[in-house]
């Protein structure tokens, strides 16, 4: 059976990581997110046309030949008759999201909608291997809650046994927080990197956990969803319990709407951002804590964008609640289009193979015969090179950067070794240096990648270390050695390399690890300030050019910018 899992804007305005998945047999084949096409960083309010266009293609089939489309959200229940038939109806989506300027086909193809959490779900517990687990979702919505906790059994469909509401919703208090420090919409990974500069505050955390948004009728059939009045009333809540939202010591550039690389925080403010990350830190572990003794399992499965606070994920394991954990790597809302696409199908399969998801390398990829007729199109020299990782750690080594662009695109927000900028981890002034090429805020810390053999050298973390979705404390005896991965903390969120998984990636770091004695090296996005991961050669060739990289080793080819 051939699915297409879907995640998009349709009744909600404010809709984002617009991605499609397209599922054979519960097999992934390939998976990709809108923004990546339209180069607009999370694809705010946008359709997945591209993404959709992309995986038919590869697949050389039409949507005649999709047996079923499944979409991610589910507002049948909850939208009058009047709104339904004009957003929700299967017609409605159909010509909304499979327009004729765009595709053809001359039957329509069916259509199952799945709950927004359970698609969550699906996503992480149909990835993770479990033959059972507690499934924990926390998020800034569903269609009627935040978080929600599910029972997960192997060949068993997958039920909710709890969820809250919509008020109570740990991802939009952390979105205001962000705001109320004077971030933007989108940078809760930013002040997740803040929070280790300041030092808790126990009374900010007691006031935060005694106040509740309330939502009045007019809000629960808003277009633009219900986080906006809710972050409105939490931000008025910190300006009247902790001063004026004041962002006047923090620096803006007003054509990219983002903070500039020389910008300066309060104490207040470093302090309120560690505040909120510890209260979210105690309520996720309250959380899981009810997931596992409600469900008896001690496997836990996370998703839900707020699955992407890597250090509040961190302390679920250092608390023991749990044996194992799973976390999808695509945990925000582009991940569910993996699990509509499963959960449609589990409900219609017999013959399908759910195995654990332990690479996500599903995107376009490019032959070097396809790059080197780009590079000589613009006339770009370049060299071509029989071994390039070698040549690459040949540079890392002496302490340049290296853009690096090859194989399939990851899925999901990390850049796992093929979109990558690359860099000597064992230098402090790295840190430093890669951020001002990236145009980003110098205090911004960076994630290694590491023989996965190794591991266990370097790092305390014993569980889902190879989607740098998991932070860990670095040993004590390795913080000198990799000084440029460590954060201000002590700790990263390493990313382990498998051989079998990424052998060109794997091949350089072992060579870096000939050289230096380190199997550690520095591994960011390879895309510059607001952008999205680099997708096509011509985007890594724009970026390279338009940056301070010097090196760019694309396929088996090595640009050096003069």
């Amino acid at each position: 059976m051939k699915i297409l899992g879907i995640n998009g804007c349709g009744w909600l305005n404010v809709a984002h990581d617009a991605s499609a998945v397209f599922l054979e047999k519960g097999k992934i084949k390939w998976a990709v997110e809108e923004e990546r096409f339209i180069r607009q960083k999370r694809a705010y309010d946008k359709k997945p046309f591209n993404a959709i266009k992309f995986c038919l293609e590869k697949e050389k089939v039409s949507l005649d030949d999709i047996d079923i489309v499944a979409f991610s959200w589910n507002w049948d229940k909850y939208l009058s008759k009047r709104l339904h038939q004009e957003y929700e109806s299967n017609e409605a989506l159909l010509n909304s999201f499979f327009p004729k300027k765009f595709f053809s086909y001359t039957k329509k193809p069916k259509i199952l909608k799945i709950e927004h959490h359970l698609a969550h779900a699906s996503s992480t517990f149909r990835c993770s291997g479990f033959e059972n687990a507690a499934i924990l979702v926390v998020d800034g919505q569903g269609e009627y809650c935040s978080s929600s906790i599910w029972v997960g059994k192997k060949d068993e469909s997958i039920s909710k046994v709890w969820s809250n509401s919509i008020e109570e919703s740990l991802g939009f208090l952390y979105s205001a927080a962000c705001r109320y420090i004077g971030m933007r919409n989108g940078d809760e990974g930013k002040m997740m990197g803040l929070a280790p500069y300041g030092k808790p505050q126990d009374t900010t955390i007691t006031k935060i956990s005694k106040f509740r948004p309330r939502l009045i009728k007019d809000d629960l059939n808003r277009r633009d969803g219900q986080m906006r009045p809710i972050i409105e009333q939490w931000i008025r809540f910190f300006e009247k319990e902790f001063g004026s939202k004041d962002s006047t010591k923090i620096s803006f550039n007003n054509l990219e709407g983002s903070m500039t690389k020389n910008i300066k925080f309060t104490k207040f403010q470093k302090d309120f951002a560690a505040s909120v990350q510890k209260y979210l830190e105690i309520e996720v572990i309250k959380l899981a804590k009810k997931a596992v003794n409600m469900t008896g399992s001690d496997n836990l499965c996370l998703a839900g964008g707020v699955a992407l606070n890597c250090v509040a994920n961190s302390k679920i394991l250092e608390n023991g609640i749990v044996k194992e954990m799973y976390v999808q790597p695509a945990s925000n809302d582009a991940g569910t289009a993996i699990g509509a696409a499963m959960e449609a199908s589990f409900m219609l399969e017999e013959n399908r193979s759910l195995e654990k998801l332990s690479s996500v390398y599903f995107g376009p990829d490019y032959s070097n015969k396809d790059i080197k007729k780009l590079l000589d199109s613009y006339r770009i020299n370049y060299k071509k090179f029989r071994d390039i990782s070698k040549i690459c750690a040949e540079l890392l080594h002496k302490g340049e950067v290296v853009a690096w662009f090859q194989g399939k695109m990851e899925f999901g927000p990390r850049a796992l070794g093929n979109r990558s900028i690359l860099a000597n981890p064992t230098k402090k002034d790295t840190w430093i240096k890669v951020n001002k090429i990236k145009n980003r805020e110098l205090w911004r810390p960076f994630a290694p990648s590491i023989l996965f053999e190794k591991t266990e050298n370097y790092f305390d973390i014993r569980d889902n270390f190879y989607f740098m979705i998991i932070a860990s404390k670095v040993k004590k005896d390795k913080i000198k050695e990799i000084p440029a991965v460590v954060h201000q903390d002590k700790t990263s969120r390493p990313h382990a390399v498998y051989q079998n998984s990424n052998k060109k990636y794997y091949n350089l770091i072992k060579n870096f690890e000939k050289l230096s004695g380190i199997p550690v090296i520095l591994n960011t996005s390879f895309n510059d300030k607001g952008e999205p991961l680099v997708c096509t050669p011509k985007d890594a060739i724009r970026t390279f050019f338009s940056s301070n990289l010097k090196y760019l080793a694309i396929g088996d080819f090595l640009i050096e910018k003069n």
